[in-house]
């Protein structure tokens, strides 16, 4: 062989016909970012092979693939001096007949095609789908709180929370903190008095469900509740505010809720906690089971609705009586019907106008066969178990008993006036000695007098019968830029007297009175101070010498979204 020769072994393979790629439709099959194209001989080059092409196809994907640009394909290393093969002209020429029997050569090209059978992450994605009653399509936005819903409102879906820090301080006259049958000292104090996280929710139009989770609840492990206690002694534990599912828009009940829930009764009771204009529930709040014990939420059903263009209002339902605030009982019996119906003689929306009255009672089998009243201040310090205790009844033996309530509500533009009266009734009642002391009735009531000094008004929820949250004016804002005052939020005062006699034939329970004093800043519709002055005075007990006056100033964070 010359030395000048190219060996044959370096030759380009002019035997063999030059590659090409097409971009047909059906020749790329698109995985993301992987495409395949089809192989295919070109006719316009000479080859010497003898016989068919063997050609190599499998069916195609039933999908749908994207064209591919034209790929081309690298030339090879050729050796110094010898020229890389030229591509011949790109033509569309038509497939060589298969022959699926012929055995492959080295001679042929094959059609190059994937499998069906991709798995489900290499499939390209479908065009969206869609909004349908099943799969919504959904936008976020805050209402004093942050939402996600449909569009039309068919489902809505919200987490939120509250939180409330409060602050005490205290001073009481030696008669009635030293004396058998007083309340015992007083001491200053801040808590947690509630720390709730909440999930409500729409879904289909008319199904509600909501679950909160109240953590502040004070757990003693057996030790008997006193202001004696020390705070290592007491531990909080989570427990079930509202729990409940509702359907909504049934024939004649209107809306029913099952589970755990606020029983119809009393109109400062029905009231969220969130928007109290005072830092506490008046006395009432403890003189019956529909709310002293269970942290005011009981299991049942319940149904409710409103008439004549939401002028009437009725709500009533069947409950298990509970004894502690965990959302259930053990007992025979021990079950409760209460019902709730208010009136709206006034409501005139432009002159910012209302008028309410209405009236509850239940009635309920006694919890173990006893009935215990017992009243704690107006003003906490600290979880249950080390509240101080001003008046108590005793744990008394009765058949059955009936709680009653009568309540109202007026509002003109800034001005708020409301009261309410309760009557705490057991029937067979007997001393814990057995001697019969027929009926036996506890009785009190509350009124308070409200006033925005920067305008705003109170409104009705027409749905619920109870007041809505308070929207400022304006919100409490600093200039980022000059630190300046832009807005002072709302400034509302109140004034509430209360009143409560626990005596009745010989049961000696005491006698309280107090006035509450009031200041609430609503920095927004979210966010507030309020400021408590407490002068109550208790008498009449089982002591006549354990009497007195207790000082409280209390203040509160509350923040709820």
């Amino acid at each position: 062989m010359s030395p000048q020769a190219t060996p044959p072994s370096l030759l380009p393979p002019t035997h063999l016909p030059p590659l090409r790629t097409t971009q047909s439709a059906e020749s790329a099959v698109s995985m993301g970012p992987l495409a395949v194209p089809q192989l295919t001989p070109d006719s316009s080059s000479n080859s010497s092979t003898t016989g068919p092409i063997p050609t190599l196809s499998v069916p195609q994907l039933p999908h749908p693939v994207r064209e591919m640009p034209t790929l081309a394909l690298p030339t090879p290393n050729m050796p110094p001096g010898v020229p890389a093969p030229m591509p011949a002209p790109v033509a569309p020429t038509p497939q060589a007949p298969q022959a699926p029997q012929a055995p492959s050569t080295p001679s042929a090209t094959a059609t190059l095609t994937l499998p069906q059978g991709l798995p489900e992450s290499l499939h390209p994605p479908e065009s969206p789908k869609p909004a349908t009653a099943d799969s919504p399509s959904f936008q976020a936005y805050w209402n004093h709180g942050l939402f996600v819903g449909s569009p039309d409102k068919e489902f809505l879906f919200h987490v939120g929370g509250a939180v409330q820090l409060d602050s005490a301080w205290y001073t009481a006259q030696p008669s009635l903190t030293t004396f058998p049958g007083g309340t015992g000292p007083f001491r200053d104090g801040t808590t947690p008095r509630r720390l709730r996280l909440r999930t409500d929710a729409t879904v289909y139009g008319n199904l509600d469900f909501c679950v909160e989770i109240e953590f502040i609840n004070g757990f003693t492990d057996g030790a008997q509740p006193s202001p004696r206690l020390r705070d290592a002694e007491v531990s909080t534990i989570p427990s079930l505010t509202d729990v409940y599912v509702v359907q909504r828009d049934v024939p004649l009940l209107g809306n029913v809720r099952i589970g755990n829930q606020k029983e119809p009764f009393s109109l400062e009771h029905l009231e969220s906690f969130r928007f109290l204009p005072f830092m506490e529930y008046s006395y009432l709040f403890d003189l019956n089971y529909a709310t002293a014990f269970n942290n005011g939420y009981t299991p049942g059903i319940a149904a409710y609705n409103t008439w004549a263009n939401g002028r009437i209002y009725t709500h009533g339902g069947f409950f298990k009586n509970l004894p502690a605030p965990f959302a259930f009982g053990l007992g025979d019996g021990e079950y409760a019907a209460t019902g709730r119906i208010g009136l709206l003689p006034i409501l005139n929306l432009d002159e910012r106008r209302l008028w309410y009255i209405g009236g509850a009672m239940s009635r309920r089998d006694p919890v173990e066969g006893v009935v215990t009243a017992r009243i704690r201040n107006q003003v906490r310090n600290a979880p249950g178990p080390l509240l101080n205790i001003l008046a108590t009844t005793g744990a008394v033996p009765a058949e059955s008993n009936g709680i009653f309530s009568l309540d109202s509500a007026f509002v003109s533009g800034p001005l708020t006036v409301l009261g309410e009266f309760q009557s705490n009734q057991l029937y067979g009642a007997s001393t814990t000695n057995g001697v019969p002391l027929g009926t036996v009735n506890y009785n009190g009531f509350y009124v308070s007098t409200l006033y925005f000094l920067t305008g705003e008004s109170r409104t009705w929820n027409t749905q619920a019968y109870i007041f809505n949250r308070v929207i400022p004016k304006s919100n409490f804002l600093v200039d980022k830029e000059t630190h300046g005052i832009k807005g002072w939020g709302a400034w509302e005062v109140g004034a509430r007297y209360s009143y409560l006699d626990l005596n009745d034939k010989t049961i000696r329970g005491g006698r309280l009175q107090a006035v509450t004093l009031g200041l609430n800043w609503y920095l927004n519709p979210i966010t507030k101070f309020q400021f408590n002055y407490d002068c109550a005075y208790k008498d009449l007990g089982s002591n006549p010498l354990a009497k007195g006056i207790i000082h409280s100033f209390g203040t509160r964070l509350n923040f709820d979204f």
